[in-house]
C-alpha cells in the first residue's frame, strides 16, 4: 500500500463497521455479507459498529477523506453513530 501511495482501502464482508489508520493509510471495513448481524442496535460494541448500515465516503479534490456511517432504521435526523476524517 505504501509503495503505491494508497490513501484509502475499502473492504467489506465483515459483520460490522471498523476503521483504522496505519502509516497514513485509512482502512475502512463495512458490510454484512448477507448474514444477520449479531448486534443490530444503536451504539452496539462501544466504539465499533455491529449494525445494519451503509458508509458514505467523501473525497475532496485535494485527496482528503471523510466519512460517516448511515445506520439503517435510525430515527430521521439521527446523528451518524461513527464518523472519520483525515
Amino acid at each position: 500500500m505504501r509503495r503505491h501511495d494508497v490513501k484509502l482501502v475499502c473492504c467489506a464482508h465483515g459483520l460490522g463497521f471498523d476503521h483504522h489508520v496505519r502509516d497514513g493509510i485509512r482502512f475502512v471495513m463495512t458490510g454484512g455479507g448477507g448474514a444477520a448481524l449479531y448486534l443490530s442496535y444503536r451504539n452496539a460494541g462501544g466504539d465499533r459498529g455491529a449494525l445494519f448500515h451503509a458508509v458514505e465516503i467523501t473525497l475532496t479534490k485535494t485527496g482528503a477523506v471523510r466519512g460517516r456511517v448511515l445506520q439503517a432504521f435510525a430515527p430521521r435526523g439521527s446523528a451518524a453513530p461513527f464518523t472519520f476524517c483525515d
